[in-house]
């Protein structure tokens, strides 16, 4: 008998616990933030909780989850019809999203508790909560992703608060090479981003020109004087061509103009 009542026992707890396991297992699973996946996200692995770049769709990545290689990188689909678009316009599906979220410089607004934001400092996209940390640079609030960029941002706010447009080099035949660390614009797409190690580059008169992505290398090295040539150098000698002769030079749009 007493084994007997063991056993039910033992039985009635399995059935209490089994139901209770399940939902904190998909609590969990719920709670799992789905990581967006772009060309600065490392590559994912299984079991995360991901978005089909293509579709939107949220999933959980599996052994067989279909996927595309990009650069010897994979981005996990949801069907494999979304393989073939991201390969034929991977700057279209994989190009980081940071546009939804606002970025802080002094001529933006102040965020707000709520808002989707970018760190001035780390540029880790987060959402601003109310116990969110933040320098104040002249009574205006500039969140952080965490209270060591707090003091970065007051030492140099020139550095991290200025409109990062004006941070971002253009390459031409006559601006310097721009170095690892260094932001700057692709010359084809015009697409701003921070030059790293690995970053891909065009070699055009063994000066690097570091691009967004492959496919712009050989554009520029079909056309280089299109995509290097400075637009208002450019415009200037258009508007004396009346006036004198073009002596030849490296290309037609980098000819050296001479007056008659």
């Amino acid at each position: 008998m007493p084994r007997i009542r063991l056993v039910k026992k033992i039985t009635i707890l399995l059935i209490l616990i089994i139901p209770v396991s399940f939902i904190l297992v998909q609590t969990a699973y719920c709670d799992a933030k789905p990581i967006k996946q772009s060309f600065n996200t490392p590559e994912l692995k299984i079991g995360e909780t991901t978005i089909c770049p293509v579709m939107k769709n949220e999933f959980k990545v599996e052994k067989d989850s279909e996927y595309a290689l990009v650069d010897r990188k994979k981005y996990y689909v949801c069907c494999p019809d979304c393989i073939d678009k991201i390969k034929n316009n991977p700057e279209k599906y994989l190009k980081d999203n940071k546009e939804d979220a606002s970025k802080q410089t002094y001529k933006s607004k102040e965020v707000k508790v709520g808002e989707t934001t970018i760190c001035p400092v780390m540029k880790n996209e987060f959402k601003v909560e109310k116990d969110s940390e933040y320098a104040l640079v002249d009574r205006k609030k500039y969140y952080v992703c965490c209270p060591d960029c707090i003091d970065k941002i007051k030492n140099n706010p020139e550095k991290y608060l200025k409109d990062n447009k004006e941070d971002a080099s253009k390459q031409t035949y006559k601006s310097k090479e721009v170095k690892v660390g260094d932001t700057t614009m692709c010359p084809v797409k015009g697409t701003k981003f921070t030059v790293k190690k690995d970053s891909k580059y065009a070699l055009v008169d063994e000066t690097k020109y570091y691009v967004c992505c492959p496919m712009c290398i050989d554009k520029i090295k079909k056309n280089p004087d299109k995509y290097l040539t400075d637009p208002s150098h450019h415009k200037k000698k258009q508007s004396h061509k009346e006036h004198g002769h073009w002596k030849g030079g490296h290309s037609d749009e980098l000819q050296e103009y001479h007056e008659e």
